[in-house]
C-alpha cells in the first residue's frame, strides 16, 4: 500500500515562498513490495574511506581513557613524579599537535594523523603500567 499526501496551499506557511507542484508530495512505503530490491551498498562498510577514520577514532578514544586513569593515578600519589608526569603530559600535547598540523601541511589523511596518535598513546600505555 503507498500513501500520497499533498500539501494544501492552506497549510503552507506565508513567509516562505509557494511550492511548485511536485514540491510537498510525500510518499510512505507501507509493504515490501513497494521497497526497491536492490539497496545500495552500506556507507560504513569495513575497509571503506568513510569508515575507516571513524574507527580509528573510536578506538583512540578507547585506548585514550586507559592511559588517562592511569595519569590520574599517578597524579593522585603526588610528588615529584607527578609533578614530572604534569610536565610531560603537557609538552607531549603540544608536540604531537604541532607535528600533526606538520603532516597536515604535508598531505597526511586524518587516518595517518590518527594513527600517529594512537603509537604515542601506546607508548604511554606500556610507559605508566
Amino acid at each position: 500500500m503507498t500513501v500520497t499526501a499533498q500539501l494544501t496551499s492552506g497549510s503552507w506557511p506565508q513567509s516562505l515562498p509557494a511550492p511548485n507542484s511536485d514540491y510537498g508530495q510525500v510518499t510512505v512505503h507501507r509493504s515490501d513490495t513497494d521497497i526497491p530490491r536492490e539497496a545500495p551498498a552500506p556507507i560504513c562498510q569495513r575497509g571503506s574511506a568513510t569508515f575507516l577514520p571513524w574507527f580509528l577514532t573510536l578506538m583512540l578514544a578507547i585506548e585514550s581513557s586507559g592511559v588517562i586513569a592511569l595519569r590520574l593515578l599517578k597524579l593522585a600519589r603526588g610528588g615529584s613524579e607527578a609533578q614530572y608526569e604534569a610536565h610531560l603530559m603537557v609538552s607531549e600535547k603540544i608536540n604531537a599537535g604541532f607535528e600533526a598540523g606538520a603532516n597536515l601541511i604535508d598531505s597526511a589523511t586524518a587516518a595517518d594523523i590518527i594513527n600517529r596518535y594512537r603509537e604515542y598513546v601506546a607508548a604511554n600505555a606500556l610507559r605508566l603500567s
